[in-house]
């Protein structure tokens, strides 16, 4: 039987915090303030959800991430799933992420461009990776990286070759050959 995720966990109201003052305390508890300071409440009141906009796309990405990390049905994505649509229609609910609990998902999910995520092994391969890797062609490796091959392999070949002539004609040869197998390999071989 299918879980019912249609209602939200202990877990996620636990690091979820709302405003519990009523219209009626609000009224006296403003009451003797200047029409000023009412104000700045009153603002402080309504729009105090609408501080922080940023965390929508925070768990967006932090959810994304655990789906190709775990896949969907691990505890993790579950949570950053509700998490994501609690901040984003916490503007309109009042909803806002507790400031005195650490968001889950920021030491987990949170990389820089240079460490992607790291799928588990035991999930099968994720779809868009297949369809990234029929779609784009293969990259020709970098040219510093192609000039540093060929200066290795010209020292290789004149250490054991006295006719420069016939070295050059070698390197060339399998520099050729080299930017030709590159241009048919597979993309999963690049």
């Amino acid at each position: 039987m299918p879980k019912n995720l249609s209602k939200s966990r202990l877990s996620i109201k636990a690091v979820l915090s709302r405003n519990p003052e009523t219209v009626p305390q609000f009224v006296d508890r403003t009451s003797c303030c200047s029409k000023a300071d009412k104000l700045a409440e009153m603002q402080k009141y309504l729009l105090g959800s609408l501080q922080n906009v940023s965390r929508v796309g925070t768990y967006s990405n932090w959810w994304l991430a655990s789906v190709y990390k775990n896949g969907y049905s691990h505890p993790d994505t579950i949570f950053l799933a509700y998490m994501f649509t609690n901040v984003l229609d916490g503007a309109k609910t009042g909803i806002t992420v507790s400031s005195k609990r650490p968001s889950r998902g920021r030491n987990e999910y949170y990389n820089n461009d240079e460490i992607p995520a790291k799928r588990n092994p035991e999930l099968p391969p994720f779809t868009l990776e297949l369809l990234h890797c029929k779609l784009t062609p293969p990259a020709a490796p970098p040219a510093a990286e192609a000039a540093a091959e060929a200066a290795a392999q010209a020292a290789a070949l004149l250490s054991w070759t006295v006719d420069w002539q016939e070295a050059a004609c070698v390197l060339l040869l399998r520099l050729a050959c080299n930017v030709v197998k590159s241009r048919q390999r597979p993309c999963w071989q690049v």
